[in-house]
Protein backbone atom coordinates (compact mmCIF):
# COMPACT_ATOMS: atom_id res chain seq x y z
CA UNK A 1 0.00 0.00 0.00
CA UNK A 2 1.65 3.03 -1.12
CA UNK A 3 2.94 5.80 1.79
CA UNK A 4 3.19 9.55 1.72
CA UNK A 5 6.87 10.12 2.13
CA UNK A 6 8.53 12.66 4.37
CA UNK A 7 10.97 15.14 3.82
CA UNK A 8 14.25 14.50 3.02
CA UNK A 9 16.87 16.94 2.19
CA UNK A 10 19.15 15.88 -0.68
CA UNK A 11 22.15 18.56 -0.73
CA UNK A 12 22.82 18.44 2.96
CA UNK A 13 22.93 15.48 5.50
CA UNK A 14 24.35 14.63 9.25
CA UNK A 15 24.44 18.72 10.18
CA UNK A 16 27.57 18.94 7.68
CA UNK A 17 27.43 21.62 4.74
CA UNK A 18 29.36 20.28 2.07
CA UNK A 19 32.34 22.62 -0.17
CA UNK A 20 29.90 23.17 -2.44
CA UNK A 21 26.83 24.07 -0.48
CA UNK A 22 29.10 26.53 1.37
CA UNK A 23 30.37 28.17 -2.12
CA UNK A 24 26.54 28.47 -2.89
CA UNK A 25 24.95 30.04 0.24
CA UNK A 26 28.15 32.35 -0.12
CA UNK A 27 26.85 33.37 -3.45
CA UNK A 28 23.43 33.51 -1.96
CA UNK A 29 24.76 36.00 0.94
CA UNK A 30 26.48 37.81 -2.04
CA UNK A 31 22.96 37.83 -4.41
CA UNK A 32 21.44 39.60 -0.65
CA UNK A 33 24.52 41.96 -0.19
CA UNK A 34 23.95 43.39 -3.71
CA UNK A 35 20.70 43.59 -4.27
CA UNK A 36 20.66 45.99 -1.10
CA UNK A 37 23.64 48.32 -1.94
CA UNK A 38 22.13 48.71 -5.95
CA UNK A 39 19.74 51.87 -5.25
CA UNK A 40 16.16 51.65 -6.68
CA UNK A 41 14.22 54.40 -7.44
CA UNK A 42 10.75 54.30 -5.70
CA UNK A 43 10.86 51.66 -4.01
CA UNK A 44 10.62 52.06 -0.31
CA UNK A 45 13.42 50.84 2.35
CA UNK A 46 10.85 47.58 3.83
CA UNK A 47 10.40 46.68 -0.27
CA UNK A 48 14.08 46.86 -1.22
CA UNK A 49 14.95 44.75 1.39
CA UNK A 50 12.08 42.48 0.82
CA UNK A 51 13.53 42.27 -2.61
CA UNK A 52 16.90 41.18 -1.40
CA UNK A 53 15.40 38.18 1.16
CA UNK A 54 13.94 37.18 -1.89
CA UNK A 55 17.09 37.20 -3.87
CA UNK A 56 18.63 35.41 -1.05
CA UNK A 57 15.87 32.44 -0.85
CA UNK A 58 15.84 32.05 -4.52
CA UNK A 59 19.49 31.07 -4.94
CA UNK A 60 19.25 28.50 -1.61
CA UNK A 61 16.06 26.81 -2.87
CA UNK A 62 17.53 26.44 -6.03
CA UNK A 63 20.80 25.29 -4.95
CA UNK A 64 19.39 23.25 -2.16
CA UNK A 65 22.25 24.40 -0.35
CA UNK A 66 20.22 24.50 3.39
CA UNK A 67 18.06 21.64 5.28
CA UNK A 68 14.65 22.79 4.30
CA UNK A 69 13.77 23.91 7.45
CA UNK A 70 16.83 25.58 8.34
CA UNK A 71 15.85 27.51 5.31
CA UNK A 72 12.42 28.62 6.19
CA UNK A 73 14.02 29.73 9.64
CA UNK A 74 16.21 32.03 8.72
CA UNK A 75 14.15 33.32 5.65
CA UNK A 76 11.45 34.26 8.68
CA UNK A 77 14.30 36.09 11.08
CA UNK A 78 15.82 37.70 7.93
CA UNK A 79 12.17 39.51 7.55
CA UNK A 80 11.77 40.21 10.94
CA UNK A 81 15.77 41.32 12.11
CA UNK A 82 15.82 43.42 8.83
CA UNK A 83 12.21 44.69 9.76
CA UNK A 84 10.69 43.98 6.76
CA UNK A 85 7.89 42.96 9.38
CA UNK A 86 7.64 42.88 12.68
CA UNK A 87 6.80 40.02 15.14
CA UNK A 88 3.63 40.79 15.29
CA UNK A 89 3.41 41.12 11.39
CA UNK A 90 4.87 38.57 10.62
CA UNK A 91 3.10 35.21 12.71
CA UNK A 92 -0.63 37.51 11.53
CA UNK A 93 0.56 37.31 8.15
CA UNK A 94 1.54 33.14 8.84
CA UNK A 95 -1.56 32.62 10.46
CA UNK A 96 -3.82 34.14 7.59
CA UNK A 97 -1.68 32.22 5.27
CA UNK A 98 -3.61 28.61 3.61
CA UNK A 99 -1.12 26.85 6.26
CA UNK A 100 -4.01 25.72 8.12
CA UNK A 101 -6.09 24.66 5.46
CA UNK A 102 -3.07 22.83 3.80
CA UNK A 103 -2.36 20.86 6.85
CA UNK A 104 -6.06 19.70 7.07
CA UNK A 105 -6.36 18.66 3.78
CA UNK A 106 -2.95 17.05 3.44
CA UNK A 107 -4.36 15.28 6.48
CA UNK A 108 -7.45 14.57 3.77
CA UNK A 109 -4.98 12.94 0.77
CA UNK A 110 -3.67 10.88 3.39
CA UNK A 111 -6.89 9.14 3.28
CA UNK A 112 -5.62 7.94 -0.20
CA UNK A 113 -2.63 6.39 0.70
CA UNK A 114 -4.73 4.37 3.05
CA UNK A 115 -6.85 2.88 0.36
CA UNK A 116 -5.64 1.89 -3.31
CA UNK A 117 -8.21 4.49 -5.02
CA UNK A 118 -5.26 6.64 -5.99
CA UNK A 119 -3.04 3.94 -7.31
CA UNK A 120 -6.22 1.82 -8.70
CA UNK A 121 -7.17 5.26 -11.06
CA UNK A 122 -3.50 6.10 -11.42
CA UNK A 123 -2.65 2.73 -13.15
CA UNK A 124 -5.90 2.39 -14.49
CA UNK A 125 -4.92 5.32 -16.55
CA UNK A 126 -1.55 4.12 -17.20
CA UNK A 127 -3.08 0.77 -18.63
CA UNK A 128 -5.36 2.75 -20.90
CA UNK A 129 -3.14 5.52 -22.32
CA UNK A 130 0.37 4.79 -21.52
CA UNK A 131 1.79 2.33 -24.41
CA UNK A 132 5.05 3.92 -24.82
CA UNK A 133 7.18 6.14 -22.04
CA UNK A 134 6.09 9.23 -23.91
CA UNK A 135 2.34 8.13 -22.93
CA UNK A 136 2.85 7.40 -20.06
CA UNK A 137 4.03 10.78 -19.21
CA UNK A 138 1.19 12.07 -20.84
CA UNK A 139 -1.34 9.39 -18.45
CA UNK A 140 0.40 10.68 -15.25
CA UNK A 141 -0.12 14.30 -16.09
CA UNK A 142 -3.52 13.63 -17.26
CA UNK A 143 -4.34 11.94 -13.87
CA UNK A 144 -2.33 14.60 -12.00
CA UNK A 145 -4.35 17.79 -13.30
CA UNK A 146 -8.23 15.73 -12.96
CA UNK A 147 -7.01 14.49 -9.31
CA UNK A 148 -5.29 17.79 -8.65
CA UNK A 149 -8.66 19.34 -9.43
CA UNK A 150 -11.07 17.59 -7.61
CA UNK A 151 -8.89 16.83 -4.24
CA UNK A 152 -7.09 20.33 -4.06
CA UNK A 153 -3.78 19.92 -5.76
CA UNK A 154 -1.26 20.11 -3.55
CA UNK A 155 -2.18 17.38 -1.05
CA UNK A 156 -3.42 15.19 -4.16
CA UNK A 157 0.76 15.35 -5.25
CA UNK A 158 2.02 13.87 -1.63
CA UNK A 159 -0.75 11.20 -2.53
CA UNK A 160 0.22 10.34 -6.37
CA UNK A 161 4.45 10.60 -5.73
CA UNK A 162 4.75 7.10 -4.09
CA UNK A 163 2.64 5.78 -7.12
CA UNK A 164 5.09 6.82 -10.02
CA UNK A 165 8.18 5.85 -7.41
CA UNK A 166 6.86 2.52 -7.57
CA UNK A 167 6.28 2.66 -11.48
CA UNK A 168 9.99 3.43 -12.00
CA UNK A 169 11.04 0.99 -8.88
CA UNK A 170 9.66 -1.59 -11.52
CA UNK A 171 11.18 -0.27 -14.80
CA UNK A 172 14.62 -0.53 -12.55
CA UNK A 173 14.82 3.45 -12.84
CA UNK A 174 17.89 5.01 -10.57
CA UNK A 175 16.88 7.98 -8.60
CA UNK A 176 19.04 10.73 -9.92
CA UNK A 177 19.93 9.35 -13.30
CA UNK A 178 16.60 8.10 -14.85
CA UNK A 179 15.10 10.71 -17.24
CA UNK A 180 12.13 9.08 -17.58
CA UNK A 181 12.27 9.97 -13.45
CA UNK A 182 12.79 13.35 -13.98
CA UNK A 183 9.81 13.87 -16.96
CA UNK A 184 7.58 11.76 -14.91
CA UNK A 185 7.96 13.90 -11.17
CA UNK A 186 8.16 17.33 -13.27
CA UNK A 187 5.23 16.33 -15.68
CA UNK A 188 3.16 15.64 -12.13
CA UNK A 189 4.47 18.59 -10.73
CA UNK A 190 2.79 20.64 -13.89
CA UNK A 191 -0.52 18.55 -13.93
CA UNK A 192 -0.30 19.99 -9.97
CA UNK A 193 -0.32 23.22 -11.33
CA UNK A 194 -2.83 23.18 -14.36
CA UNK A 195 -5.31 21.03 -12.21
CA UNK A 196 -5.19 23.72 -9.47
CA UNK A 197 -6.42 25.89 -12.03
CA UNK A 198 -9.55 24.24 -13.02
CA UNK A 199 -11.84 25.16 -9.54
CA UNK A 200 -12.19 27.43 -7.15
CA UNK A 201 -11.49 24.81 -4.70
CA UNK A 202 -8.99 22.80 -6.57
CA UNK A 203 -6.32 25.55 -4.87
CA UNK A 204 -6.02 27.24 -1.52
CA UNK A 205 -5.36 30.67 -3.50
CA UNK A 206 -8.52 30.34 -5.36
CA UNK A 207 -10.83 31.07 -3.16
CA UNK A 208 -8.10 33.39 -0.98
CA UNK A 209 -7.58 35.47 -4.03
CA UNK A 210 -11.27 35.22 -4.99
CA UNK A 211 -12.32 36.79 -1.43
CA UNK A 212 -9.56 39.30 -1.56
CA UNK A 213 -10.81 40.47 -5.00
CA UNK A 214 -14.38 41.00 -3.55
CA UNK A 215 -13.58 42.29 -0.03
CA UNK A 216 -11.37 45.10 -2.27
CA UNK A 217 -14.20 46.26 -4.42
CA UNK A 218 -16.97 45.99 -1.34
CA UNK A 219 -18.52 42.89 -3.22
CA UNK A 220 -18.28 44.64 -7.00
CA UNK A 221 -16.40 42.45 -8.61
CA UNK A 222 -17.28 38.14 -7.54
CA UNK A 223 -16.40 35.26 -9.50
CA UNK A 224 -18.89 32.53 -8.61
CA UNK A 225 -18.02 28.92 -8.60
CA UNK A 226 -19.31 28.32 -12.03
CA UNK A 227 -17.79 31.35 -13.86
CA UNK A 228 -14.57 30.15 -12.23
CA UNK A 229 -15.29 26.70 -13.72
CA UNK A 230 -16.29 27.97 -16.90
CA UNK A 231 -12.85 29.48 -17.89
CA UNK A 232 -10.63 27.48 -15.21
CA UNK A 233 -11.60 24.05 -16.53
CA UNK A 234 -10.51 24.70 -20.79
CA UNK A 235 -7.33 26.34 -19.24
CA UNK A 236 -6.57 23.58 -17.09
CA UNK A 237 -6.82 21.20 -19.84
CA UNK A 238 -5.53 22.98 -22.74
CA UNK A 239 -1.94 23.50 -20.82
CA UNK A 240 -1.72 19.65 -20.67
CA UNK A 241 -0.85 18.68 -24.02
CA UNK A 242 2.00 21.67 -25.01
CA UNK A 243 3.24 20.48 -21.51
CA UNK A 244 3.89 16.82 -22.29
CA UNK A 245 5.13 17.64 -25.44
CA UNK A 246 7.70 19.97 -24.15
CA UNK A 247 8.50 17.42 -21.33
CA UNK A 248 8.71 13.94 -24.01
CA UNK A 249 10.97 16.21 -26.14
CA UNK A 250 13.26 17.23 -23.53
CA UNK A 251 13.57 14.26 -21.56
CA UNK A 252 13.66 12.33 -24.71
CA UNK A 253 12.00 9.89 -22.80
CA UNK A 254 11.17 7.11 -25.39
CA UNK A 255 15.37 6.49 -25.88
CA UNK A 256 15.29 6.66 -22.24
CA UNK A 257 14.06 3.21 -21.27
CA UNK A 258 15.41 0.16 -23.23
CA UNK A 259 12.73 -2.60 -21.76
CA UNK A 260 9.61 -0.60 -21.67
CA UNK A 261 6.72 -2.73 -20.42
CA UNK A 262 3.23 -1.43 -20.09
CA UNK A 263 1.93 -4.66 -18.65
CA UNK A 264 3.61 -3.25 -15.27
CA UNK A 265 -0.14 -1.48 -15.00
CA UNK A 266 -1.89 -4.90 -15.33
CA UNK A 267 0.23 -6.51 -12.98
CA UNK A 268 -0.48 -3.71 -10.31
CA UNK A 269 -4.34 -3.43 -10.67
CA UNK A 270 -4.23 -7.39 -10.04
CA UNK A 271 -2.30 -7.26 -7.09
CA UNK A 272 -4.65 -5.04 -5.74
CA UNK A 273 -7.82 -6.85 -6.44
CA UNK A 274 -11.57 -5.81 -6.53
CA UNK A 275 -12.13 -2.34 -5.06
CA UNK A 276 -12.15 -2.59 -1.00
CA UNK A 277 -14.96 -0.56 1.31
CA UNK A 278 -12.03 1.50 2.36
CA UNK A 279 -11.95 2.86 -0.95
CA UNK A 280 -15.54 3.32 -1.74
CA UNK A 281 -15.65 5.01 1.85
CA UNK A 282 -12.41 7.64 0.82
CA UNK A 283 -14.05 8.66 -2.71
CA UNK A 284 -17.46 9.43 -0.99
CA UNK A 285 -15.75 11.42 1.32
CA UNK A 286 -13.88 13.44 -1.26
CA UNK A 287 -17.14 13.72 -3.12
CA UNK A 288 -18.94 15.21 -0.31
CA UNK A 289 -15.89 17.16 0.04
CA UNK A 290 -15.89 19.03 -3.15
CA UNK A 291 -19.70 19.31 -2.72
CA UNK A 292 -19.91 21.71 0.50
CA UNK A 293 -16.64 23.24 -1.20
CA UNK A 294 -19.24 23.86 -4.37
CA UNK A 295 -21.94 24.97 -2.28
CA UNK A 296 -20.39 26.37 0.52
CA UNK A 297 -21.74 29.87 0.10
CA UNK A 298 -25.41 28.29 0.30
CA UNK A 299 -24.41 26.49 3.74
CA UNK A 300 -22.85 29.34 5.05
CA UNK A 301 -19.73 27.62 6.29
CA UNK A 302 -16.38 28.88 4.55
CA UNK A 303 -13.83 26.76 2.38
CA UNK A 304 -11.46 26.18 5.54
CA UNK A 305 -13.71 25.48 8.00
CA UNK A 306 -15.02 22.96 5.38
CA UNK A 307 -11.66 21.54 5.41
CA UNK A 308 -11.34 20.96 9.18
CA UNK A 309 -14.39 19.08 9.20
CA UNK A 310 -13.14 16.75 6.82
CA UNK A 311 -9.82 16.73 8.73
CA UNK A 312 -12.14 15.49 11.82
CA UNK A 313 -13.90 12.90 9.31
CA UNK A 314 -11.06 11.71 8.05
CA UNK A 315 -9.06 10.73 11.64
CA UNK A 316 -12.59 9.70 13.63
CA UNK A 317 -12.29 6.38 15.20
CA UNK A 318 -14.01 3.73 12.84
CA UNK A 319 -15.34 6.32 10.24
CA UNK A 320 -12.08 7.93 9.48
CA UNK A 321 -9.14 6.25 7.65
CA UNK A 322 -6.06 7.73 9.65
CA UNK A 323 -5.51 8.26 13.15
CA UNK A 324 -4.21 11.43 14.51
CA UNK A 325 -0.67 10.01 15.58
CA UNK A 326 -0.02 8.49 12.20
CA UNK A 327 -0.88 11.84 10.15
CA UNK A 328 0.94 14.29 12.52
CA UNK A 329 3.84 12.05 12.00
CA UNK A 330 3.67 12.29 7.89
CA UNK A 331 3.01 15.79 7.52
CA UNK A 332 5.29 17.47 5.92
CA UNK A 333 6.05 20.04 7.84
CA UNK A 334 9.08 21.70 6.46
CA UNK A 335 7.45 22.16 3.18
CA UNK A 336 3.97 23.21 5.38
CA UNK A 337 5.22 26.03 6.89
CA UNK A 338 7.46 26.92 3.89
CA UNK A 339 4.31 27.69 1.67
CA UNK A 340 2.96 29.37 5.14
CA UNK A 341 5.49 31.24 5.15
CA UNK A 342 6.12 32.43 1.36
CA UNK A 343 2.21 32.63 1.20
CA UNK A 344 2.03 34.49 4.72
CA UNK A 345 4.87 37.25 3.48
CA UNK A 346 3.37 37.71 -0.15
CA UNK A 347 0.08 38.47 1.76
CA UNK A 348 1.31 41.15 3.79
CA UNK A 349 4.17 42.23 1.38
CA UNK A 350 1.85 45.54 -0.05
CA UNK A 351 2.88 47.29 2.93
CA UNK A 352 6.60 47.47 1.95
CA UNK A 353 5.77 49.07 -1.23
CA UNK A 354 7.07 46.52 -3.26
CA UNK A 355 3.42 45.82 -4.67
CA UNK A 356 2.81 49.09 -5.85
CA UNK A 357 6.32 49.12 -6.99
CA UNK A 358 6.21 46.22 -9.49
CA UNK A 359 2.34 48.05 -10.53
CA UNK A 360 4.38 51.54 -11.24
CA UNK A 361 7.08 49.79 -13.61
CA UNK A 362 4.00 48.74 -16.05
CA UNK A 363 2.01 52.25 -15.49
CA UNK A 364 3.30 53.70 -19.11
CA UNK A 365 2.25 50.59 -20.54
CA UNK A 366 -1.34 51.14 -20.73
CA UNK A 367 -3.11 51.67 -23.66
CA UNK A 368 -6.32 51.46 -25.44
CA UNK A 369 -7.82 48.40 -22.85
CA UNK A 370 -8.29 46.44 -25.69
CA UNK A 371 -9.27 43.02 -24.12
CA UNK A 372 -6.43 40.81 -25.74
CA UNK A 373 -3.73 44.07 -24.72
CA UNK A 374 -4.52 44.00 -21.46
CA UNK A 375 -4.69 39.62 -20.93
CA UNK A 376 -1.05 40.24 -22.15
CA UNK A 377 -0.03 42.59 -20.28
CA UNK A 378 -1.79 41.52 -17.03
CA UNK A 379 0.12 37.58 -17.67
CA UNK A 380 3.82 39.78 -18.27
CA UNK A 381 3.46 41.97 -14.82
CA UNK A 382 1.82 38.50 -13.40
CA UNK A 383 4.98 36.31 -14.39
CA UNK A 384 7.40 39.08 -13.14
CA UNK A 385 5.27 39.19 -9.98
CA UNK A 386 5.71 35.73 -9.39
CA UNK A 387 9.61 35.71 -10.09
CA UNK A 388 10.05 38.46 -7.14
CA UNK A 389 6.98 36.84 -4.49
CA UNK A 390 8.09 33.00 -5.05
CA UNK A 391 5.81 30.03 -4.13
CA UNK A 392 2.25 31.56 -5.38
CA UNK A 393 2.42 34.50 -3.03
CA UNK A 394 1.89 36.92 -5.69
CA UNK A 395 -1.30 35.97 -6.58
CA UNK A 396 -2.91 37.57 -3.73
CA UNK A 397 -0.70 40.67 -3.82
CA UNK A 398 -1.44 41.43 -7.47
CA UNK A 399 -5.24 41.88 -7.05
CA UNK A 400 -5.08 45.89 -6.31
CA UNK A 401 -3.33 45.74 -9.43
CA UNK A 402 -5.95 43.90 -11.30
CA UNK A 403 -8.33 45.87 -9.95
CA UNK A 404 -6.34 49.72 -10.82
CA UNK A 405 -5.62 48.26 -14.03
CA UNK A 406 -9.20 47.45 -14.83
CA UNK A 407 -10.03 50.95 -13.42
CA UNK A 408 -7.71 52.56 -15.62
CA UNK A 409 -8.90 51.16 -19.04
CA UNK A 410 -12.71 50.16 -18.56
CA UNK A 411 -12.56 46.40 -18.49
CA UNK A 412 -14.09 44.21 -15.87
CA UNK A 413 -11.67 43.77 -13.27
CA UNK A 414 -12.72 39.73 -12.92
CA UNK A 415 -11.18 39.21 -16.00
CA UNK A 416 -7.64 40.76 -15.41
CA UNK A 417 -8.26 39.61 -11.30
CA UNK A 418 -8.48 36.11 -12.99
CA UNK A 419 -5.96 36.24 -15.53
CA UNK A 420 -3.32 37.60 -12.27
CA UNK A 421 -4.35 34.80 -10.20
CA UNK A 422 -4.03 31.58 -13.26
CA UNK A 423 -0.62 33.57 -14.22
CA UNK A 424 0.75 33.72 -10.81
CA UNK A 425 -0.07 30.17 -9.74
CA UNK A 426 1.06 28.44 -13.44
CA UNK A 427 4.38 30.70 -14.17
CA UNK A 428 7.24 28.40 -14.01
CA UNK A 429 10.08 30.46 -14.37
CA UNK A 430 11.67 30.02 -11.14
CA UNK A 431 11.42 26.95 -9.85
CA UNK A 432 9.80 27.56 -6.06
CA UNK A 433 6.45 27.02 -6.75
CA UNK A 434 4.59 25.01 -3.78
CA UNK A 435 4.30 21.98 -6.12
CA UNK A 436 7.66 21.46 -6.74
CA UNK A 437 8.78 22.23 -3.01
CA UNK A 438 6.45 18.69 -2.32
CA UNK A 439 7.05 16.77 -5.67
CA UNK A 440 10.93 17.93 -5.01
CA UNK A 441 10.91 17.01 -1.45
CA UNK A 442 8.78 13.18 -1.83
CA UNK A 443 10.21 11.92 -5.20
CA UNK A 444 12.43 9.91 -3.98
CA UNK A 445 15.69 11.24 -5.33
CA UNK A 446 14.22 11.31 -8.96
CA UNK A 447 13.85 15.07 -9.23
CA UNK A 448 15.59 17.97 -8.39
CA UNK A 449 15.29 21.48 -8.37
CA UNK A 450 17.67 21.90 -10.82
CA UNK A 451 16.81 19.32 -13.40
CA UNK A 452 13.70 21.71 -13.84
CA UNK A 453 15.11 25.60 -14.31
CA UNK A 454 15.17 25.40 -18.17
CA UNK A 455 12.34 23.28 -19.54
CA UNK A 456 10.05 25.72 -16.61
CA UNK A 457 11.34 28.51 -19.16
CA UNK A 458 10.36 27.03 -22.18
CA UNK A 459 6.72 25.96 -20.95
CA UNK A 460 6.36 29.55 -19.72
CA UNK A 461 6.17 30.98 -22.61
CA UNK A 462 4.35 28.04 -24.14
CA UNK A 463 1.77 28.67 -21.82
CA UNK A 464 1.15 32.07 -22.10
CA UNK A 465 0.33 31.75 -25.51
CA UNK A 466 -2.45 29.01 -24.99
CA UNK A 467 -3.91 30.15 -21.95
CA UNK A 468 -4.19 33.96 -22.96
CA UNK A 469 -6.49 32.61 -25.76
CA UNK A 470 -8.20 30.20 -23.78
CA UNK A 471 -9.22 33.49 -21.30
CA UNK A 472 -10.05 35.52 -24.03
CA UNK A 473 -12.60 32.90 -25.94
CA UNK A 474 -14.11 31.45 -22.75
CA UNK A 475 -14.31 34.70 -20.12
CA UNK A 476 -17.24 36.26 -22.13
CA UNK A 477 -19.12 33.00 -21.82
CA UNK A 478 -18.26 33.23 -18.32
CA UNK A 479 -19.83 36.59 -17.36
CA UNK A 480 -16.31 37.86 -16.46
CA UNK A 481 -16.89 40.83 -19.03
Amino acid sequence: MPEVNTLKDKGVSNNVLSRKNMIWLLISVVVYAVIRIIPIADLSPEGHKALAILGWIIVVLISNCLPTMVTNLVFALLIILTGVLNTGQFLIAVATSPLFMLICLSVVAMGMSKTNLGARIAYWTIKTIGRTPSLLVLAVMLFGTIISALIVNLPALLALCPVLISILTELNQEPGKSKLGKALFLGLAWSGGTGGLALISSNVLNAASVGALSAATDGGAVISYGSWAIVGIPVALVLVIPGWLVISRWFRVNKSVENYDPAIADKKLEEMGPVSFDEIKYFVIIVLMILCFFFSKQLKVNVPIISFIFMTIMIFPKIGLIDFDEASKKLNWAMIFQVGFFVGFAGAIANTGLGNWLTGIFSSWLGSGSLIGMLIMVTVIGHIATFVVPGGGATIMMIPTAIALAAATGLNPTVLAFMFIITCQWSQFQPVQPQYLIVCSNAGGFLEVKDVVIPNIIISFVWTIFAILVVYIFAPMAGML
